[in-house]
């Protein structure tokens, strides 16, 4: 099963990916530092954490969901909104669907 992590899923484009991800059946971690207030229903696939990148626990966490979820090396797709650009996002995406592609292809 593919993996994304994904930050910065409380509203916007974060929530939106994941409820896209959802209806995918792909396996998410999301991350943010408040609840995700949708009325979407989400299935089992999401795992949401509440998450402060300051904060100790709050990365230990992480590491504990991760390894409970089987996840001890890597995910097929990190995406870290706030420090991303949309071509960036974009190419991501796309890869996860089709690894294929190369990072050169309209990203810049």
């Amino acid at each position: 099963m593919k993996t994304a992590l994904i930050t910065g899923t409380s509203s916007g484009i974060g929530l939106e990916l994941i409820k896209k991800f959802d209806k995918e059946g792909i396996r998410t971690i999301s991350l943010s530092r408040s609840n995700i207030v949708s009325d979407h229903e989400f299935s089992s696939t999401l795992t949401h954490i509440n998450f402060d990148i300051t904060i100790e626990e709050d990365i230990k966490k992480i590491v504990q969901t991760s390894h409970d979820m089987g996840i001890q090396t890597s995910c097929d797709l990190l995406i870290d909104l706030p420090h991303q650009t949309f071509d960036e996002i974009l190419h991501d995406i796309l890869g996860l669907y089709s690894p294929k592609i190369p990072k050169t292809a309209g990203v810049g």
